[in-house]
């Protein structure tokens, strides 16, 4: 699902609709501490792992509500 949507994600960014996370993929990586490609099963664990400590669904998907939480980390 993960390379799905790291081209596919449709969202909004400062009124702008944005299309996938793919540009901002070596940042998540950095965040979630792995550099496992975004289709891995290690990419989805470390993912999960941050989502259940941010009291997100730990789905292992980066969809919406995870993105926004990302941005607003990096904000």
């Amino acid at each position: 699902r993960n390379a799905e949507l790291k081209n596919n994600l449709s969202w909004t960014f400062g009124g702008k609709a944005q299309r996938g996370w793919y540009l901002y993929e070596l940042l998540i990586q950095q965040l979630l501490g792995t550099d496992a490609a975004p289709d891995s099963a290690e990419f989805a664990l470390a993912l999960s792992d941050w989502q259940l400590q941010r009291g997100l669904e730990p789905t292992g998907v980066l969809e919406n509500e995870t993105l926004a939480q990302m941005v607003k980390w990096w904000q």
